[in-house]
């Protein structure tokens, strides 16, 4: 209802039926979609590397003579948000997960790990899986960097408050760490139910950092808690209520976030991030093996190939293997 009259007005004198110029028919949507004898002409989820977008933004469509005007400002734009939004035949609802409150209890350094809670915590063990995806609902982050703290059974939280129960290890970060999204988008993390504390329900605090620097900051809320009535945070919590389902290993709940994103993440083995997977990259990994430069998150994560949790000489077996195979 937005692009075809685009078309209509401005591009099907050349683009229409078999006359088509270079076989490019933009009369229908199927037909855009298929593309011309240069091949795809749309790139969802990418309108820079899109031709239709290229040569409409560069003037070179409708080209001078062809009898139409060039393209406004705001129909070019209005394309490109087209192809990032996906390049749909027409709207699908998909929201971004919604924000929630910080919280004072947050803090930096939270060690990498997805069991948060020691085997001899108290309270009811706790799963938690999904996926982290791209602003379509569909596409797969990989690389994105979960943060997650909550307070324990007793409604205590570490670090900010001396908890009299709880914390069999005396560990400085009981109930907080960080982990990331694999290849497919996904995650999970074990620890326990959290506890109240008045007048909040319960709830577990996640801040998801992307590659690319988007972040998002919320909570997770439990179904049927009498505390989401009066709450102001989780009555605008519908999507990111958990329900759990119960077997003998504990509760198992599961939540995708949809982050604001049209980034793919981090491919494992391109640790400086530039898109290849080269000797570069082998340099940077000995490094950071010997010590000699200091990673940062994301850079842990794409060091890490064999996913084993320690970077060493098995990845860099690992990246020359992929190298070679390259």
């Amino acid at each position: 209802s937005e692009i075809q009259p685009i078309f209509n007005s401005s591009c099907i004198n050349c683009h229409s039926g078999s006359d088509a110029e270079e076989d490019l028919n933009l009369t229908s949507y199927n037909n855009v979609m298929n593309g011309g004898e240069s091949g795809d002409v749309v790139i969802p989820y990418d309108h820079a590397n899109s031709l239709l977008w290229q040569y409409v933004n560069s003037s070179y469509m409708p080209p001078y003579g062809s009898g139409s005007y060039p393209l406004t400002t705001d129909q070019i734009n209005l394309i490109a948000q087209w192809i990032d939004e996906g390049a749909l035949l027409e709207s699908n609802e998909c929201n971004l997960t919604t924000e929630d409150i910080l919280g004072p209890y947050f803090f930096e350094g939270a060690p990498l790990r997805t069991v948060i809670a020691h085997p001899d915590e108290p309270g009811q063990r706790l799963f938690i899986s999904g996926r982290i995806l791209q602003n379509d609902c569909e596409s797969p982050i990989s690389g994105a960097m979960l943060e997650v703290w909550h307070p324990n059974d007793a409604g205590c939280y570490s670090i900010v408050e001396d908890c009299p129960t709880g914390n069999p290890a005396n560990d400085y970060y009981n109930l907080r760490g960080k982990m990331f999204s694999d290849l497919n988008g996904q995650y999970n993390f074990e620890t326990i139910l959290p506890g109240y504390y008045e007048p909040r329900p319960r709830h577990i605090h996640i801040k998801i950092t992307t590659p690319n620097e988007e972040t998002l900051i919320t909570q997770l809320y439990f179904e049927g808690d009498p505390y989401c009535e009066t709450d102001f945070s989780c009555q605008d919590a519908e999507d990111r209520i958990l329900i759990l389902q119960e077997d003998t290993l504990g509760l198992h709940g599961e939540m995708e976030f949809i982050m604001n994103s049209i980034s793919n993440g981090i491919i494992l083995g391109d640790i400086n991030f530039d898109n290849l997977i080269n000797v570069q990259d082998i340099i940077l990994l000995v490094g950071i093996i010997l010590d000699n430069i200091q990673p940062n998150d994301f850079q842990v994560y794409a060091a890490n190939i064999n996913g084993d949790t320690e970077i060493d000489i098995l990845d860099i077996v690992q990246l020359v293997n992929i190298i070679l195979n390259n």
